[in-house]
């Protein structure tokens, strides 16, 4: 399997880049590196940003111990480095987060989980 995180890297710079207030022209870019949870697939669906020391990014990720399911995955960025943040995970199959939204300091993601009990 192969890390899916480049592309949603793109997107979050674009966010991050428009509360800084740099142009889209190529010679503006900054690669800021994405913690990988794991050494399987990372993806990331959502990202939400109050300021540029704020911002967050949402997925899913294949964890080491049993890559045939997956897990949730939260990201902080605080206009330095990003982080991975625990998230819970209530299925024994599947957990995914698909969108993330912030206001004053809280951050709120929505998601599916899939249990096997179903």
């Amino acid at each position: 399997m192969k890390n899916l995180n480049i592309t949603s890297l793109v997107a979050v710079l674009i966010l991050v880049l428009a509360f800084a207030g740099k142009s889209m022209a190529s010679d503006d870019w900054d690669t800021v590196p994405s913690p990988n949870v794991g050494a399987s697939d990372n993806s990331l669906a959502g990202v939400a940003a109050n300021s540029a020391s704020d911002v967050w990014a949402v997925g899913q990720f294949a964890p080491d111990s049993n890559p045939n399911i997956t897990q949730t995955l939260a990201l902080h960025f605080n206009g330095h480095i990003w982080t991975a943040v625990p998230s819970p995970n209530v299925g024994t199959q599947a957990n995914a987060l698909f969108g993330v939204a912030i206001k004053s300091g809280r951050a709120w993601a929505v998601g599916y989980f899939i249990d096997d009990q179903f």
